[in-house]
């Protein structure tokens, strides 16, 4: 007999230690907004409505007492009735809660910050030879949550995660990102300007587009499972021998414009579906690596919002590839260099011949 609760406690009790290890790789900005929406997971609020911040703040100093009390404890294993599986053993806790309607993930977060939940399997689907688990209900989630996530060959689309993912995107836009949010929100027949509406119509707009970016979130992670252009085992070196920097910052940047730009992902799926809403989505959204290596995209934009033509897009999204690719072979070639020179060389010339001349253009 397996006891679903135990389970359920056993993964927030890693996800409390994880938060408790981890919080201060966070920015004061992105804890305070990490901690906003676990606030509004644990209580139940739609992403776009906000509680007394009273409660709020009385919450999160409860949050501290708890990862204060475990902040030096090591992660446990998950124990299933006889046997203890680690905690990154996917494959094994998921053989016994799949049959139950369950899903369990867990992996490493920007910073390799750890990550972990349980939630509830909605749907299946099997696109290009993959398994897509479309997940509903969380029962437990910790700090970090990426709406979509690629495990082995497996994609896990969260959507709870995703509706405050793009709550969050809407509510916060950038000024630069301003004019292809009005322009996306029109294509689906909301409104632009979103800063006077009420909650009942703030909640309508997740809904409506919360379906067409949930595809399109799938074929992102399907450009990365796809795509090979960036050895898996090279990136995942780099990542963790420079977690927390960032040279970890631009191996996941390019490796976001691989995914976006190559023919089994996003930016292909959104031209062949010719989704106006979710390219502006795309364009809105962007931001740092990927939109230093993809410029070009938001002046494609500016002119495809006036002419309609898939064609141009089509162009500069080979292009920003081919882009990617260049990036690719000259971060790997200093890696293999900086094998020999060590860390603190590598680290140096990377951001001087790569970083440097990306964030002056």
């Amino acid at each position: 007999m397996i006891s679903i609760n135990s389970i359920a406690e056993q993964v927030k009790k890693n996800c409390d230690i994880s938060d408790a290890k981890y919080c201060g790789f966070y920015s004061i900005c992105s804890l305070t907004l990490g901690l906003r929406n676990l606030y509004k997971w644990e209580k139940g609020i739609a992403p776009w409505l906000e509680d007394d911040h009273k409660k709020v703040a009385a919450w999160i100093e409860e949050k501290e007492k708890v990862w204060g009390k475990v902040v030096n404890s090591d992660f446990e294993d998950i124990r299933i009735g006889e046997n203890r599986y680690s905690p990154f053993d996917i494959k094994e806790i998921n053989y016994y809660l799949k049959p139950l309607g369950l899903l369990y993930g867990a992996g490493y977060a920007t910073s390799l910050k750890p990550t972990f939940f349980l939630a509830e399997i909605e749907d299946r689907r099997s696109i290009n030879g993959l398994s897509v688990y479309i997940l509903n209900h969380e029962w437990i989630r910790d700090l970090f949550a990426a709406p979509g996530l690629l495990q082995e060959n497996e994609i896990f689309v969260r959507k709870e995660t995703l509706a405050h993912f793009l709550w969050d995107k809407i509510n916060w836009i950038k000024s630069s990102g301003r004019r292809a949010l009005k322009w996306a929100l029109e294509q689906y027949g909301l409104p632009g300007e979103i800063t006077h509406l009420g909650p009942e119509e703030k909640g309508k707009i997740v809904e409506r587009i919360l379906p067409h970016e949930m595809d399109t979130l799938i074929y992102h992670e399907m450009g990365e499972a796809k795509d090979e252009t960036f050895d898996r085992e090279i990136w995942r070196e780099i990542v963790h021998s420079f977690n927390h920097t960032p040279v970890e910052l631009l191996a996941r940047g390019i490796k976001d414009v691989l995914a976006d730009t190559t023919e089994s992902g996003r930016l292909k799926y959104i031209i062949d579906q010719k989704n106006k809403g979710s390219l502006g989505f795309y364009v809105a959204f962007l931001d740092g690596f990927p939109k230093l290596i993809f410029p070009e995209i938001v002046s494609e934009f500016e002119e495809f919002a006036a002419t309609e033509r898939w064609e141009r897009i089509d162009a500069a999204r080979k292009a920003a590839y081919v882009n990617a690719t260049c990036y690719v072979e000259k971060l790997i070639s200093l890696y293999h260099i900086g094998k020999d020179r060590g860390h603190d060389w590598l680290k140096a010339v990377v951001e001087k011949e790569l970083i440097e001349p990306l964030t002056q253009k």
